[in-house]
């Protein structure tokens, strides 16, 4: 409802704060320098996908809970669509 995006009008970012993780992240890609997590703030939980943020995996692992900046994607996979979050940031407290 916000689009469409571009030069004039760049797409939103989101912050929740005060996320945990709903199970361990995995990195991904052919260089492994992807995260792959899901999050969740005890209503629910969403997958997410941090590009080039591999470097946070152990940090996720020793934290109970961060804060997170991110893009809502639909998702579409083999005839399914879900929401994903692109994440943008990752913040510790």
């Amino acid at each position: 409802m916000l689009g469409p995006f571009g030069a004039g009008n760049p797409e939103p970012v989101f912050a929740t704060k005060g996320v945990r993780l709903a199970c361990p992240p995995r990195k991904v890609g052919a260089r492994l320098d992807h995260l792959q997590l899901a999050i969740t703030d005890n209503s629910g939980s969403v997958r997410c996908i941090g590009f080039s943020m591999a470097q946070f995996d152990k940090k996720l692992l020793d934290r109970e809970f961060f804060n997170v900046a991110y893009h809502p994607h639909i998702n579409t996979y083999n005839g399914y669509s879900n929401v994903e979050f692109i994440l943008a940031d990752i913040q510790f407290d």
